[in-house]
């Protein structure tokens, strides 16, 4: 048919728009058949909910660090995202000896996984954002290897808080100088998470990064992305 299926509706790349109006009326826009705010060449909505707007122009360290962000657009209304972050490094060549010699068996390895939730107010900021989310890289010194962060987020809505009422029920905040200070997080899935990843708006996407910094190389990190 020449029709993209999305969950909720059908899409015409040949129209560059939705065949239905947006199910959540004028909520999230005025033209309820346009598709990503007319702006598909610099937006993803990959599933037909809400999507993102990657940095042009990441900025690039050595050994593997990155920094970055994403732009979501898009979202229903005001109220709390939950995101699964995943950050994994796998070594092939490491220093043994003053040389960096190959790996026998490369594996990847966990570098941090934990859930974290942040809200969204409803309103756009001056810059025209919805709300950001930044991530940056590892550094993995003198090795030659892969660094990927994954992320996967849902829209969650209006939430239950917490007895200290700055998080949803099951996160807390950390202290000052701790690991994602001023952050929502967990380090356990919330108990519906596999439900509502099944049936909420949501979206996935995923950095990857490689570099060599053993003797000779340019040490450069190279960076790809995925959804």
């Amino acid at each position: 048919t020449g029709l993209g299926e999305y969950e909720l509706r059908m899409h015409s790349p040949r129209m560059g728009r939705w065949l239905s109006r947006d199910p959540i009326e004028e909520e999230d826009f005025f033209n309820m058949y346009v598709y990503v705010e007319n702006s598909f060449i610099n937006k993803y909505d990959y599933l037909g909910q809400f999507g993102f707007t990657l940095q042009k122009t990441p900025l690039l360290g050595n050994c593997g660090w990155f920094s970055t962000y994403w732009d979501y657009f898009g979202l229903p209304s005001k109220g709390w995202i939950i995101q699964h972050v995943k950050r994994t490094f796998t070594i092939e060549k490491e220093v043994i000896d003053g040389c960096c010699v190959e790996v026998k068996e490369p594996k990847e390895e966990l570098d941090d996984e934990f859930w974290e939730a942040f809200w969204y107010s409803g309103k756009k900021d001056e810059a025209g954002i919805e709300k950001r989310d930044t991530t940056s890289g590892y550094h993995g010194g003198q090795t030659k290897g892969t660094f990927t962060n994954a992320k996967t987020a849902i829209w969650y809505g209006m939430l239950k808080l917490n007895e200290t009422k700055d998080c949803p029920k099951g996160f807390h905040k950390p202290g000052k100088h701790e690991q994602h200070e001023g952050t929502c997080i967990r380090n356990s899935a919330p108990d519906d998470w596999e439900e509502q990843y099944g049936s909420q708006q949501s979206v996935a996407r995923s950095w990857v990064a490689t570099w060599n910094c053993c003797e000779g190389s340019d040490f450069k990190t190279k960076l790809s992305n995925g959804f």
